[in-house]
């Protein structure tokens, strides 16, 4: 493919979120690849979605910072990708949710504890009701802005 200063297809923030995420659960890094135009400015394309991207982590930043790959397998959840960090005994999963399924209702299969809270940091940790059956743990009816 290669520069093409005319090319104005510029990918979502959503799309560099998710690369962010999946980043996190692969344990590796994202390189977002932007560069200045000859004269040393940034479009302003760029700066929105950096901005934009900055702003989604900051709000979220829960589950970006510090987190790690979760074992739940990329495939076993479709609504999204699970990390999660460890803080003294405890662990807590992060769910990174893309995709809201269509029955309203997000299903994490294989978990081996308890689920003691659910909560959605981005929303002043806002509380969620859940039902916990062995070993998976669902939550519906949330409201979530994109």
């Amino acid at each position: 493919m290669g520069y093409n200063r005319d090319d104005q297809n510029w990918r979502s923030t959503t799309y560099f979120v998710r690369e962010i995420v999946k980043g996190i659960y692969k344990g590796g890094n994202v390189m977002l690849n932007i560069g200045p135009r000859a004269d040393g400015s940034i479009p302003p394309e760029i700066k929105t979605r950096i901005r934009e991207i900055g702003e989604m982590i900051h709000k979220n930043k829960v589950g970006f910072h510090g987190t790690y790959p979760s074992p739940f397998a990329e495939d076993s959840q479709d609504w999204g990708l699970i990390t999660q960090r460890t803080e003294g005994n405890k662990t807590k999963i992060y769910l990174h949710v893309f995709e809201w399924p269509s029955d309203g209702i997000i299903r994490v299969n294989g978990l081996k504890n308890k689920v003691l809270k659910a909560r959605i940091p981005s929303l002043g940790d806002q509380k969620i009701t859940f039902i916990q059956k062995g070993l998976y743990f669902m939550c519906k009816d949330l409201y979530v802005s994109r």
